[in-house]
This record gives structure tokens, C-alpha cells and sequence, in this order.
């Protein structure tokens, strides 16, 4: 299948394009993903384009690859989820992880994946609201979504005690097996208490059995928290 899309439909469409583009790179193929990534090439300078080649890139790498076939009810149920942000391009392993409570609950082909925050110092109460979102991998488990903004209470912020708003454009991994354990990485933008961004944060989550681990993986090399 031939792709021909015009490089300023890239550049003036980013919702469609940037913000759910693991459903086109799923309807299209990964050949055909490879090709649309070479003409976004063509539009580097722009700010969106450059979005798009990033996350293209990542994705097209994603459909194409695997040796898992995604089920839903294999990755179902509750987990422990740490995720470690990168404040302006620090290491996720020099700050405290956030902690979540997450679950995943099938729904046909994809999941609804629930966030609530945890208390940062007894890592088990629940604060603040829950946050869904339904998430549907491709066929070996990767995906990559949009997410709401999270508001992160202060009492879920290890690092500053203060309250975060937290909006992750890009939070993506993979899902697949029925190991219980999963990761990625994410990028966005902290709004609150003070704008930072967040490129190149990490996460990891592991089935909720007992406690939440201490100290937790925070990506998918198994790396622990040392700040």
C-alpha cells in the first residue's frame, strides 16, 4: 500500500497525528509507517515534525517487533506502578519515584488503565483521584497514548511535598505475557508547582502482591531509585 501524505498535514493536524499515532501505525503496517516516517523527515524544522519523527520511530520499531501476542486477560488486575521523572533532563534514578496504584481491566481487545496516586510515605494510602484511560496495544503489546493530566497531591510527592500537575503526551511500553511485570517510558511537561519537562521519564509496574516494593524499578533495565 502506497502512503502519500503531504508534509503540512503533519505539521497542521497534531491531534490526529501526534497524540494517537500507534492507530495509524497499527491500521497502516510497519513498512508502510517506515515510509510515512520519511516524509515527516522532510518537515524536521518544525516543531511537531520533530514530535512525530521521535515517537514515529519508537513506534514503527514496536509494530514491527515481538515475540509476545498481546491478550488483555493475560495483563489484566492490580498492580504497583513507580514512575520516575526526568526534571529537565535529570535521570529518573536521581529523584523519588511517584507511586500509583494501577488497574488494568480488560475490555474487549484493549484495557482500562487506572491511576491513583499513593501516599509518598507509607506508599499504600490512596490519594487524590483516579485517572482512566483506555489503552489498546498492538498485537505484540506496545502502545503509546495520551495521557489526562494527572494532579498529584503533595502528599504523593516525594520529592517536594508540593501538589503537581503532571501531562504526559506520550506515556507508552508494552503490555504482553503473564510474567506481572511491565515498563517504558514517557514524555510530557510538569505544570505545577513549576513548569519542567518531563522527557525521558521512566516507569515500571509489577503485579500488587503484598507490599509496594521498596525500592522500586523504576524502567525496564530494572534501575532502582538513588537520589
Amino acid at each position: 500500500m502506497a502512503v502519500r501524505v503531504p508534509v503540512e498535514w503533519c505539521a497542521t493536524r497534531p491531534p490526529a497525528f501526534v497524540n494517537r499515532p500507534l492507530a495509524l501505525a497499527a491500521a497502516v503496517g510497519a513498512a508502510e509507517w517506515a515510509t510515512l516516517v520519511a516524509l515527516v523527515q522532510r518537515a524536521a524544522s518544525l516543531p511537531v515534525a520533530r514530535q512525530v519523527v521521535r515517537r514515529a520511530a519508537r513506534l514503527a520499531v514496536a509494530v514491527a517487533g515481538g515475540g509476545c501476542t498481546f491478550l488483555a486477560a493475560d495483563v489484566e488486575g492490580d498492580y504497583f506502578l513507580a514512575f520516575g521523572p526526568s526534571f529537565s533532563g535529570t535521570a529518573p534514578s536521581q529523584s523519588e519515584p511517584i507511586r500509583f496504584s494501577t488497574n488494568l481491566q480488560a475490555s474487549q481487545d484493549a484495557l482500562v488503565f487506572a491511576f491513583q496516586a499513593l501516599d509518598a510515605t507509607d506508599h499504600s494510602t490512596p490519594v487524590g483521584n483516579i485517572v482512566k484511560v483506555i489503552v489498546a496495544p498492538s498485537t505484540n503489546g506496545a502502545f503509546d497514548v495520551d495521557l489526562p493530566v494527572l494532579d498529584i497531591p503533595g502528599e504523593a510527592n516525594p520529592n517536594s511535598g508540593s501538589p503537581m500537575s503532571v501531562d504526559l503526551t506520550s506515556f507508552r511500553g508494552t503490555l504482553c505475557g503473564t510474567q506481572g511485570e511491565h515498563c517504558g517510558e514517557a514524555d510530557g511537561d510538569m505544570t505545577k508547582p513549576l513548569p519542567l519537562n518531563l522527557d525521558g521519564s521512566t516507569w515500571a509496574m509489577t503485579k500488587a502482591i503484598g507490599s509496594f516494593p521498596n525500592p522500586p524499578k523504576i524502567d525496564c533495565q530494572g534501575n532502582t531509585p538513588s537520589p
